[in-house]
């Protein structure tokens, strides 16, 4: 028999939780199949940049100033949140050819044309235009990563925060888009 500290016992199973939000996201129906995830989780002391990331862009937009609060007081009380990061890459190029506008273009052969001939900035926390279809398949397995979360009764948002910091660190760079949740 052993006697366990409950709350060190609950946050080592958030790592048990990402994970099966990952393999929510993995098995998450698509309209395309074509979307391609990466994934990274980050705990600990990795959380660090993100913190330092939150407070840099938080004269940028308030959401990142909420972060910072969130996680800061989260890391002070020896409680860091496991965030984990969804990647999705082959949005900005489509090989459906459904021509349906959605991105802005009149055929998937000139969003392809546009696309290729723009680099795009690695800064941003989405590297557009999509595809609008393989953006929808990608929301959906965030949201399923996001249900997996909520099925655990853990906070289960997708924030633009933590995906841009990941980017300003340097996380996902052959990702199209970032998230975290």
């Amino acid at each position: 028999m052993a006697v366990y500290d409950g709350k060190k016992q609950a946050q080592e199973e958030l790592l048990n939780v990402a994970a099966y939000c990952v393999q929510s996201a993995l098995k998450a129906p698509q309209i395309t199949g074509r979307v391609e995830l990466e994934f990274k989780i980050i705990t600990g002391e990795d959380l660090n940049p993100f913190v330092e990331a939150f407070g840099l862009l938080s004269s940028i937009a308030a959401f990142h100033a909420i972060s910072l609060l969130s996680y800061s007081k989260a890391v002070a009380a020896g409680q860091p949140p496991v965030l984990l990061l969804i990647g999705g890459k082959n949005l900005r190029k489509s090989e459906l050819a459904w021509d349906c506008g959605g991105c802005g273009f009149a055929t998937c052969k000139e969003l392809n044309k546009y696309a290729g001939g723009i680099e795009p900035d690695i800064s941003a926390e989405a590297r557009g235009p999509f595809c609008v279809w393989k953006a929808l398949d990608y929301g959906t397995c965030c949201d399923w990563a996001c249900a997996q979360a909520w099925h655990h009764n853990i906070t289960n948002r997708v924030e633009m925060a933590s995906g841009w910091a990941a980017r300003a660190i340097g996380y996902l760079p052959e990702c199209d888009i970032v998230r975290g949740l």
